[in-house]
């Protein structure tokens, strides 16, 4: 990240178990070129974040301890 942009990340436990995470990220200050390739690299971000969570997701369930331990 640089000043033109902020970006964030929170979590938050879930009643049926579990943690949603959710990010942020958003320019400040924006050139003419990235506020036009915005819509775009939202879809690449997005897209990214999906499979990165995906990817978190099937690591953290092979190392899930058993129940009573």
């Amino acid at each position: 990240m640089t000043d033109a942009d902020r970006g964030a990340q929170a979590a938050q436990a879930q009643v049926t178990g579990g943690t949603h995470i959710s990010f942020t990220y958003r320019w400040v200050h924006a050139p003419l070129a990235e506020r036009l390739l915005a819509p775009a690299v939202r879809t690449m971000m997005r897209r990214a974040n999906r499979t990165a969570m995906r990817r978190l997701a099937t690591e953290l369930a092979h190392h899930v301890p058993a129940t009573g331990s």
